[in-house]
């Protein structure tokens, strides 16, 4: 009759210390919120996202030179089994989803917001309308640039700075060059 009574009371206690725990979290939590966010915004519920860095060689078996470069192109196994492995990460694909800093509990990595298109305000409509159409006429200013160095090859294409030595020069090797007429459609 004892030992039940000890254990009893050791799994009370247990619990109360995890509704502890998960109080003083969601306090630090919504403290951040505050701090980081706008604080009247609660629109949507939150999914806090927990993470750490590992390390990942997605084809560990490929040798590389003394630059960390790939000696070889994957093989078609080397390339599945790479997609196998990305294939068990968690997509994040609805709702807001915050991911807190491991190392810094007081900041935050990442805020997604997945919103639906019929559920965007006007100006948010607005918003990704100018930002997409940007994009949109950016394409023919942007040249294609061939990676033969890569294992995997490709073609990438890109806006945005590049580090430079020379003063007020950060936009450069990947701006395609153009005919001065061509600037109208800048504007």
């Amino acid at each position: 009759m004892t030992l039940r009574a000890i254990s009893h009371n050791n799994a009370s206690r247990k619990a109360s210390k995890k509704r502890c725990k998960a109080k003083k979290q969601q306090e630090t939590r919504e403290q951040l919120l505050k701090r980081t966010l706008n604080s009247s915004d609660t629109t949507h519920f939150v999914n806090w996202r927990r993470v750490k860095y590992e390390e990942l060689d997605l084809y560990p078996t490929i040798p590389v030179d003394r630059h960390k470069k790939p000696t070889r192109p994957p093989t078609p196994e080397e390339i599945k089994s790479a997609y196998d492995q990305v294939e068990t990460f968690h997509l994040f694909k609805t709702g807001r989803n915050i991911v807190q800093d491991p190392l810094d509990k007081e900041s935050i990595i990442a805020f997604i917001d997945f919103i639906k298109f019929e559920d965007m305000s006007e100006q948010d409509k607005a918003d990704l309308n100018l930002f997409t159409t940007f994009l949109h006429r950016s394409k023919k200013f942007i040249s294609p640039v061939a990676v033969d160095s890569r294992s995997w090859g490709g073609l990438m294409w890109v806006i945005g700075w590049r580090k430079s030595s020379d003063g007020d020069q950060i936009v450069g090797r990947y701006i395609k060059k153009f005919e001065t007429e061509d600037m109208e459609d800048l504007g």
